[in-house]
């Protein structure tokens, strides 16, 4: 990027940098209830330039007995996608969504692969829109390219790890409370959280047109946080976010992505119901 780099940008930098022939524009857009909701919308309209990444489909492997309901894709299926798509490492990356977690799903993936350059549009489409900037229903053209996966694994935490480290690890559940404590669970067929885990909804972390709140609210909201964290939700999306807002903070975050989904998915894991 021309100016110092940083986990944000804001739609004023992306629309002065829409020309750029190094710029990857994706737009990660999805509903968990709805599995076309996101090429719809794109479909509909997007920002000029973008390609179209499904939750499902490109930001998440193949399902398994094993790994929660979004895998994180292998090696062999991210460097296709990469190199189909041009999100290479000598590109920069520009991902958005319009509810803040399609976004920091691809910021976290990307990363973990090795590639650097990869920021979030501020506020999404939404705050992109609002400001009248143009859309487009134009497919994007964008050149095939060569991606190094180089996977960094102190970004992950696998379930054997999580387990071993209970109660030792700065472990944070990022779903809604009452999923947190057990009183429902609208997805997954059990309820609770990991033991020794305490809550902070990634929902309080961004702003009603789903930015991301002001550094100072968000070292208050992450008070106490270790230097690396370890954030889970249901299936390793949501809890994105909260990575997000750690890497703004300067913290090395952690992301157990199996999480929820993958932690009950071994009968002798054992949850809490309670704070």
């Amino acid at each position: 990027m021309e100016s110092e780099p940083s986990v944000l940008v804001e739609p004023g930098w992306l629309r002065g940098n829409l020309n750029r022939k190094d710029l990857i524009i994706a737009d990660c857009r999805y509903r968990l209830t709805e599995s076309d909701f996101g090429y719809r919308q794109y479909s509909e309209a997007h920002i000029p330039g973008a390609v179209f990444l499904d939750i499902n489909k490109d930001l998440s492997g193949r399902l398994k007995e094993h790994g929660g309901r979004h895998p994180v894709p292998d090696e062999d299926e991210v460097i296709h996608l990469f190199e189909k798509m041009g999100l290479c490492q000598d590109r920069t990356v520009i991902a958005y969504d319009d509810d803040g977690s399609g976004a920091a799903r691809l910021y976290w993936l990307l990363k973990y692969y090795g590639h650097n350059d990869v920021h979030i549009l501020n506020g999404g489409i939404n705050k992109w829109a609002s400001l009248g900037f143009s859309l487009t229903k134009r497919a994007a053209e964008v050149g095939e390219c060569d991606f190094k996966a180089r996977p960094n694994r102190k970004m992950i935490a696998l379930m054997d790890e999580v387990r071993r480290g209970l109660w030792k690890l700065d472990l944070i559940d990022c779903r809604a409370e009452r999923r947190y404590l057990g009183i429902e669970e609208p997805i997954d067929t059990k309820a609770g959280h990991i033991p020794g885990a305490r809550n902070i909804f990634y929902q309080n972390l961004l702003n009603s047109d789903s930015s991301f709140k002001q550094p100072s609210e968000l070292k208050n909201l992450l008070s106490g946080i270790s230097e690396n964290p370890v954030f889970y939700c249901g299936s390793g999306v949501t809890s994105c976010v909260s990575y997000v807002a750690a890497e703004i903070l300067g913290k090395k975050p952690v992301l157990y992505a199996g999480s929820w989904s993958d932690w009950i998915s071994y009968d002798d894991n054992p949850i809490e119901t309670s704070k």
